[in-house]
């Protein structure tokens, strides 16, 4: 197959528009891709952050038949817990994952930095795996905002009234606005917000709580959250700008006018950003 020069995400088709070197021209249909390798919330939460930011890469990788083994990568659990029982932060941590696979392999790590007496790995789906009361802290990252929003609807009203103190860090992969929209919609307030640069790309740590109270935020609240502070906040919140500017492109009007009135709302939020 000749070069392929360029590629574009088209929101409307759900499809990433290919362009090659002779002319020729070829559309993935991302539908299918998330259907044959999105086995995990993290996988999907991949597949989306790289359809939003290297629709190029993401077609070299469709196109060279290695989502497989990409998707493989940078999939197994485990880290988050090993460092937090090696540096003697967490009497007890608890691990869990869905799939048998991902937490055998948290399993091995943590048997490999002996710290089995501190780590407990159980298979489950989101907050399942624990009891009403049973934990103090809980992280969920890796995943896209309605994933984690998912897990926190399943918990019943008995889950977050037996620990009121409980906090909850929140390090969503994807769909950031639409995690802070479903946050303050049922009964959370973030407390704050730590925009961060790993590995060439923009997360922001959320720290938030359950109070019980509920609001509908405006929509700059939605991106912009409690992410303004910090030596990353302003270049979090020019992607987040980018990635409105992107959508608006294949809205239609009234939304596309809406949407670009928003990054530009954004973009001026970012110049005004303490470091």
């Amino acid at each position: 197959m000749n070069k392929l020069i360029s590629c574009h995400y088209n929101m409307d088709t759900n499809r990433v528009e290919a362009r090659f070197e002779d002319g020729t021209t070829l559309a993935i249909d991302c539908i299918a891709i998330e259907d044959e390798y999105g086995n995990t919330p993290a996988q999907r939460a991949e597949l989306d952050w790289l359809l939003y930011n290297k629709p190029l890469e993401y077609a070299q990788i469709v196109l060279k038949g290695e989502m497989e083994h990409y998707l493989s990568l940078g999939c197994d659990h485990g880290r988050l817990s090993v460092a937090l029982a090696a540096q003697g932060k967490c009497r007890k941590i608890i691990a869990s994952d869905i799939r048998l696979a991902p937490l055998a392999t948290a399993q091995r790590l943590v048997t490999l930095h002996g710290c089995g007496d501190v780590v407990e790995c159980r298979l489950g789906a989101g907050l399942s795996v624990l009891r009403p009361g049973e934990a103090d802290d809980i992280v969920i990252a890796g995943v896209s905002g309605v994933t984690v929003c998912g897990m926190l609807e399943q918990a019943p009203e008995a889950f977050y009234a037996a620990k009121p103190d409980m906090r909850f860090i929140f390090i969503p992969a994807t769909k950031h606005p639409f995690l802070r929209r479903w946050l303050a919609q049922h009964g959370f307030t973030l407390l704050d917000e730590t925009p961060v640069l790993a590995a060439g790309r923009y997360y922001t740590v959320m720290h938030a709580a359950y109070t019980g109270g509920t609001k509908t935020p405006d929509p700059l609240w939605c991106v912009v959250g409690r992410a303004g502070r910090g030596p990353h906040a302003a270049g979090y919140l020019a992607r987040e700008a980018m990635l409105l500017k992107k959508e608006a492109r294949g809205a239609a009007p009234e939304e596309s006018k809406r949407l670009l009135a928003l990054a530009a709302a954004v973009e001026e939020a970012a110049n005004t950003c303490q470091a």
